[in-house]
């Protein structure tokens, strides 16, 4: 290419961080499966995941309703909304749409233990746990023995497939309601460019 010529690129890319969360959360479940070498912190990982997921689809959902219309009207209403917890968002997400939530059944009914989970960590500090029994002794598995916290104890392969795929039902159900295209919860990211040669005298 002569060197004269410089390439003029505009447009925009729109990037759907929920859908990066997804398959982060997806990726982080199969090497657990696959690898038994830190699978434990794969599947934390993977479920922790799964919580960033979710809610990164209620703050898609909450800017697309807010803003993309008329941002300048309603940027207030979704800085109101962008603020609200997890629960929060869901509850005035599912007012928004009309959608009632059955809390008694999956997959709605994991939503607060996924983000139990997720706030233990990510207001994570450390715990002491008092420990005064018998027990048969055994040097294989002296270790494993010792008492676990709660979070610790629900860090497994069942509670980490359940996590990432009842979030992922949440958010089919909750997309579908709002009446919002279901191509997005299938793309990373969307480009839209325009790219033309021009002389190094026309730039």
């Amino acid at each position: 290419m002569n060197s004269n010529y410089k390439e003029y690129v505009g447009g925009q890319r729109n990037v759907n961080t929920f859908m990066y969360l997804k398959k982060a959360s997806h990726i982080l479940l199969n090497q657990a499966k696959t690898n038994e070498e830190g699978s434990f912190y794969n599947y934390m990982t993977s479920m922790l995941t799964s919580a960033f997921y979710l809610e990164a689809y209620l703050n898609h959902s909450g800017f697309k309703f807010y803003c993309v219309k008329n941002i300048t009207e309603n940027e207030s209403y979704w800085k109101d909304f962008e603020r609200l917890n997890p629960e929060e968002k869901l509850k005035k997400w599912s007012e928004i749409i009309c959608l009632k939530i059955d809390h008694g059944r999956r997959p709605f009914q994991t939503f607060k233990e996924i983000f139990k989970f997720r706030n233990k960590l990510v207001h994570g500090k450390t715990e002491i746990i008092n420990v005064n029994q018998i027990q048969k002794a055994s040097e294989e598995y002296t270790y494993t023995q010792l008492p676990k916290l709660n979070w610790e104890k629900m860090v497994n392969m069942q509670t980490a497939e359940r996590f990432l795929n009842d979030a992922i039902k949440m958010v089919e159900i909750l997309n579908k309601e709002a009446g919002f295209s279901s191509t997005e919860l299938y793309t990373l990211a969307s480009t839209s460019t325009v790219s033309q040669l021009r002389s190094s005298e026309q730039i």
